[in-house]
């Protein structure tokens, strides 16, 4: 069955048009906030930003210090994010961070200012991201 022509019934007309608004209405109803928000956003690239800084993040210690590899991603990453990627980016990272087995929160909130990147937020698994 195809789509009716434009010059058939008024009333057929407007019944196609209130279901396929009906059908994008229920799409957009359905999908998670973080599933709306990552979807200008691959959290596998976000997380090959980061490949660098894994020995960082897992460390026990707070006495490390981020690789000269590591920051200069993390400045990569920070520079490629804005407006509404930037949200994106921030909701991959809390997917991603809940993936790495041995985080240690502590390194990875200071990792943005040990390497020189400053940012507007808390970093921690609990962070508004609509704030980014």
């Amino acid at each position: 069955m195809g789509i009716p022509a434009m010059n058939s019934s008024p009333c057929l007309s407007v019944t196609l048009m209130m279901l396929i608004m009906l059908e994008m209405l229920i799409v957009v109803c359905t999908v998670k906030p973080t599933e709306a928000i990552t979807a200008n956003v691959n959290c596998n690239k976000v997380n090959n930003y980061f490949i660098p800084c894994i020995g960082y993040l897992i460390n026990r210690s707070t006495r490390v210090r981020p690789s000269i590899a590591c920051c200069r991603s993390v400045k990569s990453l920070n520079a490629a994010s804005r407006g509404l990627v930037r949200v994106g980016v921030c909701e991959c990272l809390k997917i991603n961070a809940r993936r790495i087995g041995g985080l240690n929160q502590r390194n990875a909130a200071t990792l943005p200012g040990k390497c020189g990147v400053r940012i507007n937020l808390r970093v921690s698994p609990t962070t508004n991201c609509r704030r980014a």
